[in-house]
């Protein structure tokens, strides 16, 4: 790459220069007449050099010292310089135009990335978003369950405890039925006696 500096004086002086002595002031011609220079720099001070060319009136006079001959000579490298010119300043049309194309393509391009960027980071925005409410759902739910868990717990112990209690009720209720099953046997065996002795009795009373 060529280092930066060159002015607009030194391509119009070397343009002018190459332009005397027959050879067309193409942007490669020039840089390395320069020996320097960007060629960014150097086309845009060419191409002013290019368009001031085009505004003389008159083809510039040849050196005095060139003969008729040469004045000859000199208008017609003059017009071939003209028409390579005019050959590079289409062919730059040309390339600027394809330029401007894949410029534009690639703008294009970048404005789609950043679309899908901006809509990619709104998704995740989004995504976070519900993440942070679904943790919170779970949280709540955790907090649901520890506390039906402490219920459950409270109930089962409620229920062993009824159970102990139904159970000891039930062996007391037992226990009393059998009680009151010997009650009634003791008493049926007593009204027996009693009422054998009371036959005993009376066979005695009549056998008197």
């Amino acid at each position: 790459m060529g280092i930066l500096g060159v002015n607009e004086e030194q391509v119009f002086e070397t343009a002018d220069k190459l332009l005397a002595a027959g050879t067309p002031p193409t942007l490669q011609a020039v840089r390395n007449e320069i020996g320097s220079g960007s060629y960014s720099t150097i086309s845009r001070h060419l191409t002013r050099w290019k368009a001031s060319q085009r505004n003389k009136k008159e083809i510039p006079q040849p050196p005095a010292i060139f003969t008729n001959y040469m004045n000859k000579v000199w208008s017609a490298s003059y017009t071939e310089a003209e028409r390579v010119l005019d050959n590079d300043r289409q062919a730059l049309q040309v390339e600027r135009s394809k330029m401007q194309e894949e410029i534009t393509g690639i703008l294009s391009i970048v404005e789609k990335v950043e679309n899908e960027r901006d809509l990619a980071i709104t998704q995740i925005t989004d995504l976070k978003k519900n993440i942070s409410e679904l943790n919170s759902k779970i949280s709540q739910l955790d907090q649901q369950e520890r506390k039906i868990n402490e219920e459950l717990t409270t109930t089962k112990a409620q229920l062993v405890a009824t159970e102990s209690r139904r159970l000891e009720s039930t062996e007391r209720a037992d226990r009393l039925e059998q009680q009151l099953a010997n009650l009634l046997k003791d008493q049926l065996i007593s009204a027996k006696k009693l009422t054998n002795n009371s036959e005993f009795s009376s066979d005695q009373i009549f056998k008197s």
